[in-house]
């Protein structure tokens, strides 16, 4: 559940379906988020998250595809852990 808390926080959208991300777009933009950052491939997002290594609390969620193109889910959930010290719900 995202709070008010979030708002300027980052959430990273990370989905090579157009349909769907623009779904998830409308929604979050409709409950007043809109610091979003977008990603179609596995490098998009890596360098996404890169840049906020220094500052993990920046980041409020990330939404990734299952289906995401050039992401290993796993690696990519163990490289936000270090990232942030935090751990991801299973």
């Amino acid at each position: 559940m995202l709070f008010k808390s979030h708002k300027q926080e980052v959430i990273i959208i990370a989905e090579n379906d157009a349909s769907s991300a623009t779904k998830i777009t409308d929604e979050l933009q409709s409950n007043n988020f809109y610091n979003l950052k977008f990603a179609v491939n596995g490098a998009e997002i890596h360098n996404i998250i890169r840049k906020y290594y220094q500052n993990p609390e920046a980041i409020g969620l990330i939404i990734v595809s299952e289906n995401l193109p050039g992401c290993q889910i796993k690696d990519l959930c163990s490289a936000t852990i270090t990232l942030s010290g935090r751990r991801q719900l299973s």
